[in-house]
């Protein structure tokens, strides 16, 4: 049963699988899942399954155990090569140094956030805000990635939205909208926060090797605004996506596979 980037199963999409065992049911319906999340990768228009979940006949769900991991991996492997997820320890422990790490016991996740990546200077007129985070749920399943962007300026005043953005990454330039800003009156900020999708992976991966950074958010009935991301930004971007990899968290940093 795959599930969206709330985390809710998509019930209609859910596919019966026969097997002889818990473990063997949840490779074949790995095998599927990763086969349409290839298909998403390659297809903007392809829905884009966040991950999936095994329900048995008596709709409970039925919990493998971490011991299936390297068979994990092979599959990982077939459809994605050198992309398929693994643990590199001595990597985590270099860069951990670097985050906070959040302890919501309500949701039983561990959130994993690079440190001042969301701090408001008042010494500035226009402040992009822009980083990723991840979670980790008590049985230790490593969540999607997350990219939060906030505006603090003369376009948050509650009323304007953002009709789009255009990043120059390098010299490159990049359009991306994301969710739709939602305005934070305690902060008066514009505010958006999604999963990971098939656009705003294309823009990450562009930043991955970036030097500079600058965006222009466009109004809808408003002057533009341009701005750009500072250099501690694009570092916290580039160790976020490393650590969720050296973590076992599944990325690819690759347009093509």
């Amino acid at each position: 049963m795959p599930y969206d980037k709330n985390g809710d199963d998509i019930r209609k999409d859910a596919m019966p699988i026969k097997a002889s065992s818990d473990t063997a049911a949840y490779n074949a319906a790995l095998n599927i899942h990763l086969y349409h999340l290839s298909k998403a990768y390659a297809d903007p228009e392809y829905p884009f399954y966040c991950g999936f979940r095994l329900m048995k006949s008596d709709n409970k769900y039925a919990l493998v155990g971490s011991d299936n991991f390297p068979l994990e991996y092979n599959i990982y492997k077939k459809f994605f090569g050198d992309e398929a997820p693994r643990v590199d320890e001595s990597k985590k422990k270099e860069l951990l140094q670097y985050f906070d790490v959040i302890e919501n016991a309500d949701k039983d996740i561990t959130w994993y956030r690079h440190r001042a990546c969301d701090f408001y200077n008042e010494d500035y007129s226009n402040q992009f805000i822009f980083y990723l985070y991840f979670g980790v749920s008590k049985r230790g399943t490593i969540l999607p990635l997350h990219l939060t962007i906030k505006y603090k300026g003369v376009l948050s005043d509650g009323k304007t939205s953002i009709k789009k953005i255009t990043y120059t990454v390098d010299g490159k330039k990049i359009e991306y909208l994301p969710e739709p800003f939602e305005y934070n009156k305690d902060n008066r900020s514009l505010e958006s926060d999604e999963q990971i999708t098939y656009s705003s992976r294309k823009l990450l991966n562009a930043m991955l090797t970036a030097q500079n950074v600058s965006v222009v958010l466009t109004p809808s009935g408003a002057k533009w605004v341009e701005t750009k991301l500072s250099d501690t930004q694009i570092l916290n971007i580039k160790r976020t996506i490393a650590l969720y990899k050296a973590m076992g968290g599944f990325y690819v940093t690759k347009d093509n596979f």
